[in-house]
């Protein structure tokens, strides 16, 4: 008579005496993603000058998110009278840093319910002001991909020159992240054996 349950060590040994049988599991299986979906806002209204260039900041504090980041997109409406005057970017928690979009839309005013997204069909730099839609950032937001999306995020927005002015009236922070369920990374080998 064979050892009770209690006495073979786990799954393996349990197979082993039970069944008699040879099974290799394959390293860095991935079994399961779980992809979550978070959404972020700030809409304290922020002065741009236009006396002279100037350059204003705003951050959104992620905090409590789990796994690694997947994708990220930003929303933004912003007035103002002469967008090529200005140059926004995003720094992530790691001072990673991307830039948004670098003084585009001529003569033209305001972005308005603008969306920056990797997976948009056409680059701010062919579109045209008030930019409302969704475009592909100057530089892909795919930098901030598997980093930790905890901690602050800033929006910057330079006005490179003076005269026009305006204000930031509020901007959001999407952001998709994955966390990996299960894993196998250390493949065990049953061996069959006669029994005694």
């Amino acid at each position: 008579m064979g050892p009770a349950i209690g006495q073979v060590a786990g799954i393996p040994g349990l197979l082993k005496q039970l069944v008699g049988i040879s099974l290799e599991f394959p390293p860095q299986t991935l079994v399961k993603e779980a992809v979550m979906k978070h959404s972020f806002s700030n809409s304290d209204s922020l002065l741009i000058e236009s006396a002279e260039p100037n350059k204003i900041q705003s951050t959104i504090s992620v905090t409590d998110l789990k796994g690694t980041i997947r994708d990220v997109s930003v929303d933004m409406d912003i007035d103002h009278t002469w967008t090529s005057d200005m140059r926004i970017s995003l720094e992530g928690p790691g001072n990673q840093k991307v830039l948004l979009v670098n003084r585009r839309g001529d003569d033209g005013d305001n972005f308005r319910e603008t969306r920056f997204d990797d997976s948009a069909n056409i680059s701010v730099a062919s579109a045209t002001a008030p930019f409302r839609g969704t475009f592909l950032p100057e530089e892909s937001l795919s930098n901030f991909n598997n980093l930790d999306p905890n901690g602050n995020w800033t929006l910057y927005l330079e006005d490179l020159q003076q005269q026009d002015g305006g204000q930031l009236n509020k901007w959001s922070l999407n952001i998709e992240t994955g966390n990996t369920i299960f894993k196998n990374s250390n493949p065990v080998h049953i061996a069959p054996e006669k029994p005694n």
